[in-house]
Parts: structure tokens; C-alpha cells; sequence
């Protein structure tokens, strides 16, 4: 009886060391399970802050080109809210402000488009530069052939304005006529292209117009 007595407390014995080895060992199965939730969200903040780097360079880059731009023009630079490394981290966010600069120079951009063509005065109609060329070319230090875009004197009936030398009593009103500005308008002198459009409003307005030596070019802008 001693003996049965003995193997049966050495079984219940060996029963529950069993059972506490398997409680201890049970923590150590989640410690994978943990590490590779740490892991991803360590490599999702690597991602982020890389992101955010790129973010903040190219807003910087879009800015300064933004303001090259505008300084080509003569015009005030876009004022920025934030200095760019001092931006909010959010991706969303840097991104919105990425489209703005990108806006803001696109916008720019067009408008210096908008100027060269409007100083690109050789594609202009023959009639129009050989008429310039007449009344002002040469002249107020323009290379011979080519019209003084920024002519301004004195002529029997007060001030003359534009490569065409037209009078100030007429000029604004021949401008305005095909809407564009008169000459002490808005910033700077009117681009070619806007003396070009005021001489066209003088030929609507009072046929040729034009006396002396360059009397008659206008009149092939009729043909």
C-alpha cells in the first residue's frame, strides 16, 4: 500500500510542475508577436519622417523659384505664413502647402509668358514696325531699325509719347480705345505690344494720322 501511496503522490507531483512549466513558459510565446508590432510601427515613423524631409525641401524649392519669378517681374514676393522647417509634421498637411507653391509659381510663370509676348515686338505686322521704326527708330539710344520703345518728347502740340509719337492729347484715348492702359498707367512704360494696340486704336479712330515722312504706312494695315 506504501508503495501505490508513493507512485501516486510522485505522479500528482510531476503532474503540476507540469502545469506551472507550461503557465511560466506561456508569456514568452507573445514576445514575437510584440516585437513585430514595435518593428512596423518604427519602420511607419522612418517612412513618415522621410516623407516629411522630401515634403520640406521641395516646398523650399517651389518657394524660392516662386520668388525668382516674381523678382523677374518686378513684383512683390508671396509672403510665406511658416518658415518652411518650421511647418506643422503632418504629410497632409505638407502636401497642401507643396500645391500652394506650386500654384503660386505656375501663376507667375504665366504671367512672364504674358510679357514676352508682348515685348516679342518682330512678330508684330510689318506695317506696325516699319511705322515705329519711322517715328522713333534710333532714337533715345534704340539701335537703328529698331523703334525707342520708351520714346517720350516734345512735339508742336505738347508731349509725345510711344515708339509712334503720338501726342498726349490723343495717346490715352487711342489706348483706351482697344483697351489697353494710356502711358502713365500702372507700373512702367506700356510693353510693345500695348503701344502696338493704341496705334491700331489711332488708325480706327483717325485713319492714318500720321504726317510727314511716315505719312501713308499705316495705310497697309488696311489692305
Amino acid at each position: 500500500m506504501r508503495l501505490h501511496r508513493a507512485l501516486a503522490l510522485s505522479a500528482v507531483s510531476a503532474s503540476c510542475l507540469t502545469v506551472v512549466s507550461g503557465a511560466a513558459a506561456a508569456p514568452q510565446q507573445t514576445l514575437p508577436i510584440r516585437t513585430v508590432a514595435v518593428e512596423k510601427k518604427t519602420v511607419k515613423q522612418e517612412k513618415q519622417t522621410k516623407q516629411l524631409q522630401a515634403l520640406r525641401h521641395l516646398i523650399a524649392s517651389q518657394r524660392t523659384l516662386t520668388w525668382q519669378c516674381q523678382a523677374s517681374l518686378g513684383t512683390p514676393r508671396t509672403k510665406a505664413s511658416v518658415g518652411v522647417w518650421a511647418l506643422p509634421a503632418s504629410v497632409p498637411y505638407r502636401k497642401w502647402v507643396l500645391t500652394h507653391w506650386k500654384a503660386q509659381k505656375a501663376s507667375c510663370e504665366d504671367k512672364q509668358a504674358e510679357v514676352k509676348r508682348q515685348w516679342n515686338w518682330q512678330a508684330f505686322p510689318s506695317w506696325i514696325i516699319s511705322l515705329g521704326v519711322c517715328e522713333s527708330g534710333g532714337s533715345g539710344g534704340a539701335a537703328p531699325g529698331v523703334p525707342n520703345w520708351y520714346a517720350e518728347g516734345s512735339s508742336s502740340d505738347g508731349t509725345f509719347f510711344s515708339a509712334f509719337n503720338i501726342s498726349r492729347s490723343v495717346y490715352d484715348r487711342d489706348a483706351h480705345h482697344m483697351g489697353v492702359r494710356g502711358w502713365n498707367e500702372g507700373p512702367g512704360i506700356p510693353s510693345p505690344y500695348e503701344q502696338a494696340m493704341a496705334v491700331i486704336g489711332h488708325v480706327r479712330l483717325y485713319g492714318d494720322g500720321f504726317t510727314g515722312r511716315c505719312s501713308g504706312i499705316a495705310r497697309s494695315s488696311w489692305n
